[in-house]
C-alpha cells in the first residue's frame, strides 16, 4: 500500500469503483501514480472475481508483488488482494488456446524463423533482406490479425486476405510488397497456423490463435488494464472475451508512441466502444516531475500538474554554448540518462564519453543486431575495407530513400537515414577502423555494453523508466522532418512526435538538460 495520503483523484476513483458499477476510464498523465490508483482500488471492488492485465512478465510480477505476495519490509503483513488473478496478454491468450484444443502446447519462438528458412531454400536462396521481409511480413500479418482465406473455420479475419490487406501489413514495415513476396508470406502463414493447431505455437500466436481461431477464454467479473494506450486490436478482442460486467481501463494517451509497431494510437478511444456506460476519471498530479518539467508539457498536456510539495526542478539549456564537458564545469552536473529521438548521435556521443573513460550503457541490442546485418548485407561476401564500403553504403541509402520517397513512406525514410547515420557515427568516431569486420567488432562491443555511470537510449527504449538527471540530446530532432512533410496527410506521426518528446522530457525527476550533440564531440 502506499506510503502517502490518497490524493483527491485517487480518493474519487475509490468511490467510483466502490459505489457505481460503470466502467471507468482512468486518464492518467507521467508520474501521476497509476499504478498506486489501481492498489488502492482494487480492494474496493464489490468483487473478487477480477482479472488485472499487464503487458509483459516483469509488470506482471511487479503486480503480484503489490497483491498477491505477503507486504512489508519483512514480509508481516498479509496479501493486499490474493484473489486478484495477474496476467499478461499473451499468458492469458495461452490459456485461452490450451484450453479451447485440450492439448499442452509447445512454445517454439523460432518457428517463423525455420519456415521461412525452408520455404526461402525451396527458391534456391534469397538474400537477407528479402529473407527478413518475409520473415516480418508473416509476424506483422499475426499481429494486425490477417487471416489466409483457406481458414473458413478461423472466427474473422481483421484484414482480408488480398493485395489490400497485405498491403497494409507490407505499409506498417516500410517494405515494397511485390506479388512473390505476398505469396511467400501467405504460404509460410499457412504453415505456421497448421503448426499452432496441431499445438506448436510462438509468441504471437498466443494472442492470434486464440482470438482468430479458437480460445477459451475465463470470465472475469472485472478486467482491469494498466497502459491500455499501447494495445492492439487484438488486444481489445481479449478484453472482451474476458470481460463479463465491468472493464477498468488506465492509460495516458501522450505516451502512445509505439503505432509504428502495430499499437493503435487510438486505443483507449476505440476501448470505450466495447461497452456502454463509462465514467472518465483524471490522474493529472505527477508525483515524479519537478515543477519546470510539468510547465514545459503544458502545451501538449494542458492539464498536468506538479504535486504541491514538488521539487522546483531545474532546467538547463546548453545549446547556446559552443561546447560543454560531463560533467559540466560550470554547473558540475552528470546527467544519468542521455535520450534522444534517433540513435546515430547517440552513438556518436556514446564514442565521446568513451574516450573520456566515462562509463556508459547503452539501451537497444535489437537495433545494435540490425545494425550488424545491415553492414553484412552491404558487404556480402567480400572483405571489404572501409574506403570500398563507404561508397557501397551510401549507394544503397540513396536508392531506399528514393522508394522511400516514390512510395510516401516516411516512416522507411526515416529509418533508413537513421542506420544510415548511425554506422557512418561508428566509422567516424572509433578512430581506427580500416574494415568492415572492425565496423561489425565495434557495434558488438558497444551495444553489449552492460554497465556505466550514464544511461544512453531513444526515447523509446525509455519508456516506463526514469531518472534524476536526463539530457535531451538534440532536441530539435523532435518533430522529425518526416512528420513535418506529411502532417496533413497522415495527422497521426506529428502526435506520435510531440507524445516522444513528452515521453522523454517526464522521465526526469530533477533535472532536464537540453543540448545539441556538436557540444560534445
Amino acid at each position: 500500500m502506499t506510503h502517502f495520503p490518497p490524493t483527491v483523484e485517487q480518493l474519487a476513483i475509490m468511490d467510483a469503483a466502490r459505489s457505481s458499477d460503470a466502467n471507468l476510464m482512468i486518464f492518467a498523465l507521467a508520474g501521476t501514480g497509476k499504478t498506486t490508483a489501481i492498489e488502492l482500488l482494487v480492494p474496493h471492488l464489490p468483487t473478487k472475481s477480477i482479472l488485472l492485465l499487464a503487458f509483459n512478465k516483469k509488470n506482471c510480477l511487479d503486480l503480484e508483488k503489490v497483491f498477491i505476495e505477503p507486504r512489508g519490509e519483512n514480509k508481516e503483513l498479509p496479501p493486499l488482494a490474493p484473489w486478484v488473478v495477474v496476467k499478461s496478454f499473451n499468458a492469458l491468450g495461452h490459456r485461452a488456446f490450451a484450453s479451447a484444443t485440450g492439448r499442452r502446447l509447445i512454445l517454439d519462438d523460432r518457428k517463423i524463423a525455420r519456415l521461412t528458412t525452408a520455404y526461402t531454400k525451396k527458391l534456391g536462396g534469397v538474400s537477407d533482406d528479402e529473407w527478413g521481409n518475409l520473415s516480418n511480413l508473416v509476424k506483422r500479418a499475426k499481429m494486425l490479425g490477417l487471416v489466409p482465406a483457406r481458414y473458413p473455420q478461423a472466427r474473422r479475419s481483421l484484414l482480408p486476405d488480398d493485395s489490400w490487406g497485405w498491403e497494409s501489413a507490407a505499409d506498417a514495415l516500410n517494405i515494397d510488397l511485390t506479388e512473390a513476396l505476398m505469396v511467400g508470406a501467405r504460404q509460410i502463414l499457412c504453415e505456421a497456423i497448421d503448426l499452432a493447431l496441431a499445438g506448436t505455437i510462438d509468441f504471437d500466436d498466443q494472442i492470434y490463435m486464440s482470438c482468430l481461431f479458437s480460445g477459451l477464454y475465463q470470465k472475469f467479473h472485472t478486467v482491469i488494464c494498466d497502459e491500455s494506450q499501447d494495445i492492439s486490436h487484438l488486444n481489445r478482442l481479449q478484453l472482451m472475451k474476458s470481460c463479463g460486467q465491468r472493464l477498468i481501463i488506465a492509460g495516458d494517451q501522450k505516451q502512445g508512441i509505439y503505432a509504428f509497431r502495430g499499437a493503435d494510437s487510438s486505443s483507449m478511444r476505440k476501448i470505450k466502444e466495447l461497452k456502454p456506460d463509462w465514467i472518465d476519471l483524471p490522474l493529472t498530479v505527477t508525483w515524479r516531475c519537478p515543477k519546470v518539467v510539468v510547465a514545459r508539457q503544458l502545451g501538449h498536456a494542458p492539464q498536468y500538474t506538479a504535486a504541491p510539495e514538488a521539487p522546483d526542478g531545474r532546467l538547463l539549456d546548453w545549446r547556446d554554448q559552443k561546447q560543454w564537458t560531463l560533467p559540466s564545469a560550470a554547473e558540475s552536473v552528470m546527467p544519468n540518462a542521455i535520450l534522444c529521438r534517433n540513435n546515430a548521435p547517440l552513438i556518436s556521443l556514446a564514442f565521446s564519453l568513451i574516450r573520456k573513460r566515462i562509463g556508459i550503457k547503452v539501451l537497444g541490442r535489437d537495433f545494435g543486431k540490425s545494425l550488424t546485418t545491415l553492414v553484412k548485407k552491404i558487404a556480402g561476401t567480400k572483405i571489404l575495407g572501409v574506403d570500398e564500403f563507404v561508397p557501397a553504403f551510401t549507394s544503397w541509402k540513396e536508392k531506399e530513400m528514393r522508394l522511400a520517397n516514390a512510395a510516401d513512406k516516411p516512416e522507411k525514410g526515416n529509418r533508413v537515414e537513421d542506420q544510415y547515420e548511425s554506422i557512418m557515427a561508428v566509422i567516424e568516431s572509433s578512430g581506427d577502423i580500416t574494415t568492415v569486420r572492425h565496423i561489425i567488432s565495434c557495434l558488438e562491443q558497444l551495444f553489449e555494453a552492460a554497465n556505466g555511470q550514464i544511461t544512453l537510449s531513444t526515447g523509446h527504449k525509455a519508456k516506463g523508466l526514469e531518472w534524476h538527471c536526463v539530457l535531451h540530446l538534440d532536441p530539435w530532432r523532435i518533430p522529425s522532418k518526416w512528420a513535418r512533410n506529411v502532417e496533413l496527410e497522415q495527422p497521426w506521426l506529428m502526435e506520435q512526435e510531440m507524445n516522444l518528446q513528452y515521453v522523454i522530457e517526464t522521465r526526469a525527476k530533477d533535472t532536464l538538460i537540453l543540448a545539441n550533440l556538436e557540444q560534445f564531440v
